[in-house]
């Protein structure tokens, strides 16, 4: 499952599809070809998404539907 403060670079490794997630609501989570080295949380806050327990649990919940 995935929380905020896991780093980029260790979600990208569990849940591949999580780059694509993320770019289709316009947050880049790969430069120069590696993850950033930051926390989820502060990823989404760096990018002003303001309810960010809202956006990770429907993360979650998307997640869980390309997975299976």
């Amino acid at each position: 499952m995935i929380n905020g403060e896991k780093s980029i670079e260790e979600l990208v490794e569990i849940y591949p599809e999580i780059v694509t997630y993320l770019a289709k609501r316009d947050i880049i989570c790969i430069e120069c070809g590696e993850p950033l080295w930051i926390s989820l949380e502060q990823l989404l806050k760096d990018k002003n998404i303001e309810n960010i327990p809202e956006f990770i649990e429907n993360m979650n919940k998307n997640l869980k539907k390309l997975t299976k």
